[in-house]
């Protein structure tokens, strides 16, 4: 039963409309390119416009026949009488030009052969064919037709036997079947009264099929915009394709016409039968009326049915139908708009009509998606939750997912809730609250097959696992949450399947520590990782796995800090590295898992031990194990079996046992000395001196040269005879150190000191480190020291400065006597001739000869033995340059002010006084005045020549 419907407007053309309702006599008619065209009883061919104007124009001498208006060009061709004879006349029109007599142009004009009426019409929009039903039951083809054409040629085809008249004609193009080419053949479907008949025109017209069960009357066959002859017989309408052909049931039919995809049927009133309520035509006479009816047959439903007087011409253009009655009357049907179209179907909660026309019409997805939504509403106030749901799902796209979320969440309607979630995640639209939101409907419905089906057919936004079953079901959701929600529900099994899946490595190992406790089984996984994923699981759970694990964790732990290679059983190839991470490394920085250890210094003990001997160590790891070493509370591991070799082969048979402090100690020193560590030496030092370990002390100070502070640790702990060890050992490096050794024995009032004070005194005497009464001063602080302590040191200072100053005395004298004689020799030269005996020339020593040149310094030379214009001896010269360059740095120095009081300041503080930097200063001329004279001695000056 078709469902009916009002979607066309009907309109009578206005009778004020010249012509065009008065005429009666039009007995033909065609249509496009504008225009509505119709032939007359007359002859004349009548052409209206869209303003329903009529100009009109005559072809033939007395009636036109048949008219057919080409649709991709203004050609006209139009079948008539021109004689009084039975053979027609066809003629061909270009409407676009016009001849003289304004007409429009004529471009060819045939004669047909057969002496028969015209029935029917068919024209190639190229004119290469033109076919003509006669009433015989033949056709007539005509060639040969484009302008140009020297002559046209017509070949008769007889196609009913009976003689039965050709009631219509179509040519279609239907692509050839099994064709390697592109090329296309045209069909010419003929029907008559008794059948149907399809012929190729590539093969001269061949009958391809023929159906002589059905056949139809004059204006009951049209072309379809599927190229299907339609074909309306009493009963019912059929479409002939090539290769088949169906029907559908139709009251009996009068004329049939394709307008889009409406199929357009006119058939014969029954009495009693009224026009819609409110059109043109409603209440007229009922008794030998028709009915034109609109259907839709891919959407199944009639889009229009009216009563109306006998239809004489059906005609479609402007996106319009039109249809004249036989009392003259024009009418308009006008399709309706799609929205207002839907709006009726939905009204009559005919959803799925109104979505099957929706998708015909191509019409926006959005708005499919609001009729389906409009759909579920619907159902859903009627509480038919399945049925609503089933919409829901195709509004997903389209449709906010809240919306519906929203009206599912009670108890009852869990189950179709599911089905929605179901579905945004396999369109991969679902959010991680969707999945969070399904995981929960799966775990509350109990549902564990489809939570594992769900898990297991998944393709999570963080993997690209294409092998993984059932790819075409598919779903895509955000792991992440799905690993929480089955971790929540107690789901653990799947959610460690979703977590090694994809990857997810570090998630698979929390869920077996903390939710399972199974610490063999994570750190098995953990060895199976890659370098860069084993390292990162380490660090962060490494704390956890040693407290209960100790053993097989450190084992792996220094297998990943020396070379790591992963254990066989789990597939790393899809493993990614981050962006900055080095791909080729194999080592992981012991330092940086010693804080996983903070409970365990045993075994913490025993893995920087392993490294050390092991690898290249850094500085922390060295001084946390020095660290270790001092601690009180540090114990060691023992083997069970005896082997005390530290390997990771037997490291399950170590047991925590106490160790003595000596023993650690021991260690600890041994590090120390260790010439491969690389200590931090001042950290190093802060834990010796914390813990008090004397001998890491000592070590640090002389490995820092750091002898002072090793004398006053012996200072601080009253060791007397390490500290005159330390001055002996450093003294040398460091001379204070017997100045302090000194002041600290002055100091101590035990008769002991004695000797470590008379050795300190004669290391100070023999290297003049003091003078003597600065030593004199430093011991008179005690006052029970004796003066037998320092009798022996004063006696032999005193005798060594007598014979200092009796040295001093005589060089003094010496000095004196040299410097009268220099006097006198000067005054000498100045003041008298000096007489020249030398026998032979200073330079060759040959004997001398006149000329010759003679210095004030006794020394002569040949005058060719000397340089041109010297005036110096070359004897005397080098040595007094010497010293004239020795006066001219101490008269640069005389006037270093700041040198001189800063050496004045050390002598004093060393010595006591500065007089010897005074005395060396006034020797230098420091203390001469501006106008003061010095001496000068001649260089040998030339004394004259002879």
């Amino acid at each position: 039963m078709w469902k009916r419907f009002n979607f066309f407007s009907l309109e009578r053309v206005s009778k004020d409309e010249e012509g065009v309702s008065q005429k009666t006599n039009w007995t033909c008619s065609t249509s496009g390119r504008g225009s509505l065209i119709f032939g007359d009883n007359m002859g004349w061919i009548n052409i209206c416009d869209a303003t329903f104007k009529i100009g009109s124009f005559a072809a033939f001498k007395q009636e036109t026949k048949l008219v057919h208006q080409c649709k991709h060009s203004n050609i006209l061709v139009a079948l008539g009488m021109d004689d009084e004879g039975v053979s027609p006349t066809l003629k061909i029109w270009n409407l676009d030009k016009t001849e003289r007599s304004g007409n429009p142009l004529c471009l060819r004009t045939v004669k047909i052969a057969k002496h028969f009426p015209a029935t029917s019409i068919a024209v190639l929009e190229d004119l290469s064919q033109v076919a003509v039903g006669m009433c015989d039951g033949s056709i007539v083809i005509l060639t040969n037709l484009v302008p140009g054409d020297r002559q046209t040629k017509q070949q008769t085809i007889l196609v009913s036997e009976t003689q039965d008249p050709i009631t219509g004609l179509e040519f279609a193009i239907k692509d050839r079947v099994g064709s390697t080419s592109h090329q296309s053949q045209w069909i010419l479907y003929a029907s008559t009264i008794s059948s149907v008949t399809v012929m190729d025109t590539a093969h001269q017209y061949t009958k391809i099929a023929v159906d002589t069960m059905h056949g139809c009357d004059i204006n009951l066959s049209c072309l379809n915009d599927e190229q299907a002859f339609v074909v309306g017989s009493p009963d019912a309408v059929h479409f002939y394709y090539p290769d088949l052909n169906a029907s559908k049931p139709f009251p009996n039919s009068k004329m049939v016409k394709w307008f889009r995809e409406y199929l357009i049927v006119v058939s014969p009133d029954t009495p009693l039968t009224k026009g819609i309520a409110g059109s043109p035509l409603h209440g007229e006479a009922i008794k030998q009326n028709q009915i034109i009816s609109i259907y839709d047959l891919k959407n199944q439903f009639q889009a229009f049915q009216q009563t109306t007087k006998p239809i004489v011409h059906l005609v479609s253009e402007w996106g319009s139908i039109y249809f004249i009655t036989n009392t003259g009357d024009m009418y308009q049907l006008t399709e309706k708009d799609l929205k207002t179209k839907l709006d009726k179907i939905m009204s009559r909660s005919l959803y799925s009509q109104a979505v099957a026309l929706a998708k015909s019409k191509n019409y926006d997805e959005r708005e499919i998606a609001n009729i389906f939504r409009i759909y579920g509403d619907d159902l859903y106030n009627k509480e038919d939750y399945s049925g609503a749901i089933t919409q829901y799902i195709k509004t997903i796209g389209a449709l906010e997912p809240s919306y519906v979320i929203r009206k599912f969440l009670g108890g009852d309607r869990i189950l179709n809730l599911t089905q929605y979630l179901q579905a945004l995640h396999q369109k991969g639209l679902a959010t991680s609250d969707h999945t969070t939101l399904l995981l929960n409907c799966y775990t509350k419905l109990k549902d564990t097959e489809n939570l594992k089906k769900f898990i297991e057919n998944s393709n999570a936004s963080s993997s690209s696992n294409s092998n993984a079953p059932n790819k075409g079901l598919e779903v895509k959701f955000e792991v992440g949450t799905a690993i929480a929600v089955c971790r929540g529900a107690g789901y653990y099994d799947h959610a460690l399947y979703l977590a090694k899946k994809h990857n997810k490595h570090e998630i698979y190992v929390k869920i077996l520590l903390e939710d399972l406790k199974d610490y063999d089984n994570a750190l098995e996984y953990i060895s199976m990782l890659d370098f860069y994923n084993a390292e990162l699981n380490l660090k962060r759970y490494g704390q956890i796995l040693v407290s209960h694990r100790p053993d097989k964790t450190t084992k792996l732990l220094m297998s990943l800090c020396t070379v790591y290679k992963p254990k066989p059983g789990l597939d790393i190839s899809h493993n990614t590295i981050p962006a900055g991470e080095d791909p080729n490394r194999n080592r992981a920085v012991p330092e940086e898992f010693i804080h996983i250890y903070v409970k365990h210094p045993e075994w913490l003990t025993f893995f920087l031990e392993f490294i050390q001997k092991n690898r290249e160590a850094s500085a922390i790891v060295y001084n946390t194990l020095l660290e270790l070493y001092l601690r009180d509370d540090t114990l060691s591991l023992s083997n069970n079996n005896n082997n005390n070799n530290n390997n990771n082969n037997n490291v399950g048979d170590l047991v925590p046992v106490k160790e003595a402090r000596e023993e650690r100690l021991e260690k600890a020193l041994n590090l120390l000395k260790d010439s491969r560590a690389k200590f931090d030496e001042d950290h190093a030092l802060v834990l010796t001196k914390t813990h008090d370990f004397k001998q890491g002390i000592i070590h640090l100070y002389d490995k820092l040269g750091l002898y002072s502070e090793i004398v006053q640790f012996y200072i601080e702990n009253g060791d007397n005879l390490e500290i005159v060890k330390a001055c002996k050992k450093y003294g040398a490096t460091d001379p204070e150190l017997w100045i302090t050794a000194l002041g600290y024995f002055a100091e101590r009032r035990e008769q002991e000191v004695h000797a470590e004070l008379g050795e300190i005194l004669d290391h100070i005497e023999k290297e003049n480190l003091l003078q003597p009464l600065v030593v004199i001063r430093t011991l008179s602080k005690n006052d029970n020291t004796k003066l037998d302590v320092i009798k022996d040191y004063v006696s032999r200072k005193i005798a060594k400065d007598e014979n200092s100053i009796a040295e001093d005395k005589g060089e003094i004298e010496n000095q004196k006597h040299e410097t009268n004689r220099i006097r006198n020799e000067v005054m000498t030269l100045k003041t008298r001739a000096v007489d020249f005996q030398n026998q032979k020339c200073s330079g060759c020593r040959n004997a001398i000869e006149l000329p010759s040149v003679n210095f004030m310094c006794y020394h002569s030379f040949h005058e060719g033995c000397l340089p041109d214009n010297e005036t110096e001896c070359p004897k005397c010269a080098e040595d007094h340059k010497k010293w004239t360059e020795i006066k001219k740095s101490f008269e640069t120095s005389a006037g270093e002010h700041d040198k001189f009081y800063k050496q004045l300041d050390v002598s004093a503080k060393n010595e006591g006084d500065g007089f010897g930097v005074v005395a060396k200063y006034f020797g230098r001329g420091l203390f001469l005045g501006t106008g003061g004279q010095q001496a000068a001695v001649g260089s040998g000056n030339r004394g004259g020549k002879k």
